[in-house]
């Protein structure tokens, strides 16, 4: 129906991209700054890859909305710079340790907040030596769990780690388990 009406307006999420199917005149993206806070190693990947994907649906002008102007990424994106992203991006990730120089495995529980508590102090210990860092899921939990995640990193090379696949493969099926995860939240 957007498409059928001349001079409509289509307010949508991300998700809305997906039915869009050609060109259109002008577009904004609104409130882009929700996504600069969140604590993700991969949040200037998705902020590329939707500027990028809104911008192949633009006819004409390409409207974002920010307080971070001056952020390279948004330069990066609205010209298509992928090369540059990249040299900046690979030196951040080496800097902090983060993928492809780390291997992360994500570890969640979710239930009862003080048997998750227990739970994942108990595997802190299990993992060991290999340290985990313990820190609240992002979203609060669902139907009331509370979900905590462990982060476990190993620098590139040391997984597959057979002592540590092993105390993994112990772990009853509650516990997700997530090599290289997508998100850290």
């Amino acid at each position: 129906q957007f498409y059928d009406s001349p001079g409509s307006i289509l307010l949508g999420t991300e998700m809305s991209l997906n039915y869009l199917s050609h060109k259109i005149e002008n577009t904004a993206i609104a409130s882009l700054d929700t996504l600069f806070s969140l604590p993700d190693f991969r949040i200037n990947e998705k902020i590329l890859h939707l500027i990028l994907k809104i911008r192949s649906f633009t006819g004409s002008r390409l409207i974002v909305q920010t307080r971070h102007a001056s952020e390279q990424i948004l330069e990066y994106a609205l010209k298509g710079n992928f090369t540059d992203f990249y040299r900046d991006e690979i030196v951040a990730r080496q800097k902090f340790e983060y993928p492809p120089f780390w291997t992360f495995i994500k570890i969640s529980l979710a239930g009862n907040r003080k048997t998750v508590q227990l739970e994942m102090e108990k595997l802190v210990n299990l993992v060991a030596p290999v340290s985990a860092e313990i820190y609240p899921a992002f979203n609060e939990g669902r139907r009331g769990k509370f979900t905590l995640h462990a982060l476990l990193k190993l620098p590139r090379g040391a997984w597959v780690d057979r002592s540590l696949l092993v105390k993994l493969f112990s772990l009853p099926p509650q516990y997700r388990i997530d090599v290289e995860p997508e998100s850290l939240l």
